[in-house]
């Protein structure tokens, strides 16, 4: 299996619960948070820095309505290609 050597990193429900939260609206405070979970301030912080720094919360990003700015659809799509293979995968895949 693919995951056999990974460590995985294990959330009880108040790390479980402030995923929720900033899930919702990442602008959330954290004296919010720590008012709806009932825990301090200082958790809030500590529990969303470790799952920073532990990978399980990557980045904090915006959610775009690109239709708002006047997009239909957005589509972004990559290909790696090694040397000579283009014109085989393209073949496959543009059917």
């Amino acid at each position: 299996m693919a995951n056999e050597n990974k460590d995985f990193i294990k959330l009880d429900d108040i790390d479980v619960s402030i995923l929720k939260i900033i899930n919702e609206d990442v602008r959330t405070s954290y004296r919010q948070i720590s008012r709806s979970l009932d825990v301090s301030v200082g958790t809030v912080h500590n529990r969303i820095d470790k799952m920073v720094k532990s990978g399980v919360i990557k980045k904090f990003s915006p959610v775009i309505d690109h239709e708002i700015l006047g997009y239909v659809l957005t589509t972004i799509i990559g290909v790696r290609v090694k040397g000579g293979k283009l014109k085989n995968w393209e073949e496959k895949n543009l059917l």
